[in-house]
């Protein structure tokens, strides 16, 4: 009914006005608090269930390239891509901030953090790889540096990905440019390694099925240690 619903706002205004109306929406929900249980329902928790053959080679370049023994994963959904690594013994951690990602989520509840991704978190531990995976665009620009910092303290290397402007789409509320993001991330003392991102993106850009936004988005940044730069690492 809700999908109905907006599908027909949609239809029936100009595309500056549906961005208007959109945002007056927002506001409303964000204010009652009724924002991510409106987005992220239960039919949305399941629609990531959809098309996932993908994940299992997805995740193996991940393990081939990184290596890590824990991954934390912020803006996780149901955990499909965190659930290949669960099975692996690798010790995960999924965030997200949607009840129904959690009913419906594909990993341990034990493993799965419920969590508003706008407000800071005080992370426990520091993980061998954090992924934010096409997140950070369905949060407020406002919030984008509690984000980053969330992810920044929860790991030394992060692999990061989020819809560049022209992208749109019901929940995106921040699209921002890529050069954006890596400024971003600057001030929290993370660069993006260029080499590895360009090798990741290669590794996976055959995988039959993957998102082809993962291909194009995806970037890789490394904590900067004093007085080294990322030229270093290959």
């Amino acid at each position: 009914m809700k999908r109905c619903f907006i599908e027909f706002f949609k239809s029936k205004l100009s595309p500056d006005a549906w961005c208007a109306l959109k945002k007056v929406v927002s506001r409303i929900l964000v204010f009652t608090g009724n924002d991510i249980t409106f987005y992220y329902d239960a039919d949305y928790a399941k629609g990531a269930l959809k098309d996932v053959k993908w994940v299992e080679k997805f995740c193996q370049e991940i393990r081939e390239v990184f290596h890590p023994l824990s991954i934390v994963d912020f803006g996780c959904s149901i955990g499909v891509i965190l659930a290949n690594f669960e099975k692996k013994g690798i010790d995960i951690l999924g965030i997200d901030g949607s009840a129904m990602s959690k009913k419906y989520s594909c990993i341990s509840k034990n493993n799965f953090l419920l969590f508003d991704l706008r407000r800071k978190l005080n992370i426990e531990k520091k993980y061998d790889l954090c992924l934010c995976l096409e997140t950070a665009e369905h949060i407020e620009e406002r919030y984008s540096d509690i984000l980053l910092s969330n992810i920044a303290r929860s790991s030394s290397t992060i692999i990061f990905s989020a819809a560049p402007p022209a992208v749109t789409a019901d929940c995106h509320f921040n699209l921002k440019s890529y050069e954006w993001w890596i400024e971003k991330f600057r001030k929290f003392n993370f660069e993006l390694d260029s080499s590895s991102t360009e090798n990741f993106k290669n590794r996976i850009k055959n995988i039959p099925g993957v998102p082809w936004y993962y291909t194009v988005n995806i970037m890789i940044f490394r904590e900067m240690s004093q007085g080294k730069s990322t030229k270093e690492y290959k």
